[in-house]
């Protein structure tokens, strides 16, 4: 048996801006959506994206994860900015 829970660890990308208001980070977003959705403890720092323009930068698993969040709260119009496209890539589907 094998759980993959994800991690919880991530890395900042040290942008300029990036710690302005409005710019979150990742995995504290997920998890606060998740813990939202299900009423568990946690959900206090929950980021509504609903109605808003959202640009996430990263082009792996969690930037797509984020994305697709957005996408369900309702966000405007959600975009997609790979960095380093040929470095990262979205691993295959759960089917696959």
């Amino acid at each position: 048996m094998f759980l993959g829970m994800g991690t919880y660890r991530y890395v900042k990308g040290d942008f300029p801006g990036e710690d302005l208001p409005g710019v979150h980070e990742a995995l504290p977003y997920l998890v606060s959506n998740i813990n939202h959705e299900l009423g568990l403890p946690g959900g206090d720092d929950f980021v509504d994206l609903k109605g808003k323009r959202v640009v996430v930068l990263g082009g792996g698993d969690t930037g797509m994860d984020c994305n697709r969040t957005a996408i369900r709260q309702g966000a405007e119009s959600p975009k997609l900015e790979a960095l380093g496209y040929l470095l990262m890539s979205v691993g295959p589907r759960p089917s696959e």
